[in-house]
């Protein structure tokens, strides 16, 4: 992909289709061309964008792309403690904000400017040529198991599934928000919306889950992406969720089981399914539509243009096309040959293979290693059980012993 910025990417891609709706935000509605701008008081500097209002967050994003140095927008839901670790070990110039001044004392101590986003100017003409200097994108990674990191992408290597689209669609492509826009996932729809010319319905953070059907229903949405256990909330809406129009579903961040997969197909038969594999490291890695848990084995060998796949020790390695560089700290997640270790692990059944959980999520009971995810799976497949978290708690006979969280149905 020529470097390019978001900005030039947009106006190149989606051309005649400009005046185009491209977010609809809960009270506003902004085409394509409103989007158009850069914020040239940011130029060359490392900025965090900590917006909570996302068709703001989103305006921002497209106009530092290609004027600021480092990009890294960090969600307003963060715990002080996670926001603190963030910023305190980069360098950043500034951050560009919509909250009040109390809420920004962790910026104020890291002496990082502090810009109210009413006072940056993002509609500046000035700087939306090709010769722009190519943004670097922080992005955070789940920190489900330790402090989050920051990841080093390009636009390139976030938007490379989003670009394997050649053309624009004459057919408008509604999608609805179940992701966090400062995350992998968030990304992944975000630019695939902007970079093909498609229609994206916002909703916020603290939403609930019937806001969001409603919204969507409302709006005529036709793809979502979320997570499986999104997904399952989503479907207990009930006829909320079946007024929802969809001609496309994605499952991501979790691995699918068959009875969400199930579920799914019986509620929206004529809905394309596809649940992905992806990190923020490794980038999006592998993905199938053919209504089964877990991918077939024949991406062993060729996993369809996407990554390359090897099982090291029972752990998933990838090598993919979308992957970040680094760590922002400077440590490596690669090695010498470009593999990525996932740090997942893999069971392989027949002529599948499973993803069935982290390696540091592993829990030792009294001298038994258990793997919480397929705790959790099993626990899913009783009928009357929605949703089920399982984790470690101390013990002093075993050391750990293993807990669950279970909702059931109403």
């Amino acid at each position: 992909m020529k470097k390019m910025s978001l900005n030039n990417l947009i106006t190149t891609r989606v051309a005649s289709e400009l005046d185009r709706v491209a977010l609809i935000g809960e009270n506003k509605k902004l085409s394509f061309s409103d989007l158009i701008g850069t914020c040239s008081y940011m130029h060359g500097k490392k900025v965090v964008v900590f917006i909570s209002d996302t068709l703001s967050l989103v305006k921002t994003l497209v106009s530092l792309d290609g004027s600021a140095q480092a990009i890294c927008p960090i969600s307003t839901a963060t715990e002080k403690k996670e926001l603190y670790h963030l910023v305190s070990k980069n360098k950043f110039d500034a951050v560009i904000t919509d909250l009040n001044k109390e809420d920004l004392e962790v910026f104020t101590l890291s002496n990082i400017e502090v810009c109210n986003l009413i006072d940056v100017g993002l509609n500046d003409k000035k700087r939306t040529d090709p010769s722009n200097q190519y943004s670097t994108w922080l992005v955070p990674t789940s920190g489900t198991t330790s402090l989050p990191k920051l990841v080093s992408h390009t636009l390139e290597s976030l938007g490379a599934s989003s670009l394997r689209q050649t053309k624009i669609s004459p057919q408008n492509k509604i999608w609805g928000q179940f992701y966090d826009f400062t995350r992998y996932a968030g990304y992944q729809v975000l630019l695939n919306s902007l970079l093909n010319g498609h229609t994206l319905v916002l909703s916020s953070l603290k939403d609930s889950i019937h806001k969001r059907v409603e919204r969507c229903a409302e709006e005529c949405v036709t793809h979502i992406s979320a997570t499986p256990s999104q997904w399952r909330k989503i479907l207990m809406t009930g006829e909320g969720a079946k007024r929802i129009p969809l001609e496309q579903i994605v499952l991501g961040g979790e691995a699918a089981d068959q009875q969400i997969l199930n579920a799914l197909r019986s509620f929206y038969p004529k809905a394309k399914i596809t649940h992905t594999y992806a990190s923020t490291e490794a980038g999006l890695g592998l993905f199938v539509s053919d209504g089964l848990a877990g991918f077939p084995a024949r991406f062993f060998e060729n996993s369809e243009g996407l990554a390359e796949i090897s099982v090291r020790s029972g752990k998933l390695f990838l090598k993919t096309t979308s992957s970040a560089s680094n760590y922002v700290d400077g440590n490596k997640f690669k090695d010498s040959q470009g593999w990525i270790d996932t740090g997942d692990l893999v069971r392989v059944e027949g002529d599948r293979f499973f993803i069935i959980g982290r390696e540091s999520g592993i829990i030792n009971v009294g001298g038994d290693k258990v793997n919480p995810e397929n705790v959790r799976h099993t626990l899913l497949e009783h009928p009357d059980v929605i949703q089920a978290n399982v984790f470690g708690k101390k013990n002093p006979i075993t050391g750990m012993v293993l807990s669950a969280n279970i909702q059931l149905k109403a």
